[in-house]
């Protein structure tokens, strides 16, 4: 599952759900994660807070409930499976949805 230098790589955005105050524990798994996935990520992502939904006629506030997404990640792999593997491990809260950034 390894990236090789010329191979065709494909970007996944995760978008992780839910919430726990961060403890050594916590911290200490996220690294550890963080630390596997290693040069998969083209970006490592970060915590999200109060959002903003704007359509073509109004504009509203969101702000981080239960159903929000609590942070993001961006990995790069060579197909959906091989980026679902590397979730493997990750100290996932309440979920993560991937999602494959399409070319345009």
């Amino acid at each position: 599952m390894g990236l090789r230098k010329g191979e065709a790589v494909k970007k996944f955005l995760m978008l992780h759900y839910g919430y726990e105050e961060p403890t050594p524990a916590i911290m200490a798994a996220w690294e550890g994660w963080f630390a596997k996935v290693g040069n998969h990520f083209a970006d490592i992502g970060s915590p999200l807070g109060n959002g903003l939904e704007v359509t073509k006629t109004a504009r509203r506030d969101l702000s981080p409930d239960a159903g929000a997404p609590t942070g993001y990640s961006i990995i790069s792999a060579e197909s959906r499976e091989d980026a679902e593997r590397l979730l493997e491990g990750c100290p996932i809260i309440s979920s993560v949805q991937l999602y494959e950034a399409m070319r345009m």
